[in-house]
């Protein structure tokens, strides 16, 4: 009876241990698997009874790797939606310096500028440039005071 209740224990140990290896290796790279099993083993604590789990240090230390790495991806995001933001801006900008050009270059010439204030899609592209630029610098002066914060 003694020999089936301690191979049963055993038994239990090695399932946790390769429960906890397949956990730290689908979190983390390959390289340092075998640390966080060794890292996992050094809390098994030996006991009057035999060998006990610390679970609350096992746990508490997997939830706050979680926690780290949860807000370092969206950290990422985060400056990565900032970045893409600012190329749109800039180009946004680009695009309004070019019309802004475009209209000097008609009034110094002196075109027949009725015939051109006719075209109500320059102008409407232009608002639309101009309500695009207002609403970028707007997300990006957000989240710049979001990440001081």
């Amino acid at each position: 009876m003694a020999v089936f209740i301690l191979s049963v224990v055993f038994l239990t140990i090695n399932c946790t241990l390769l429960y906890m290896l397949f956990e730290t290796s689908r979190l983390q790279p390959s390289s340092k698997t075998l640390f966080a099993l060794f890292k996992y083993t050094a809390l098994l604590k030996m006991d009057e009874q035999g060998m006990v789990l610390n679970q609350n240090e096992l746990w508490s230390s997997q939830s706050l790797k979680a926690d780290n790495e949860l807000k370092s991806l969206a950290k990422a995001k985060q400056l990565q939606d900032l970045n893409l933001e600012k190329i749109k801006l800039n180009n946004q900008l680009k695009m309004l310096e070019l019309m802004s050009d475009f209209e000097m270059y008609l009034s110094q010439n002196k075109t027949n500028t009725h015939k051109f204030g006719q075209m109500s899609t320059f102008n409407d592209l232009k608002c639309l440039t101009q309500k695009n630029v207002l609403k970028s610098t707007r997300k990006i002066a957000q989240w710049n005071v979001a990440q001081l914060f």
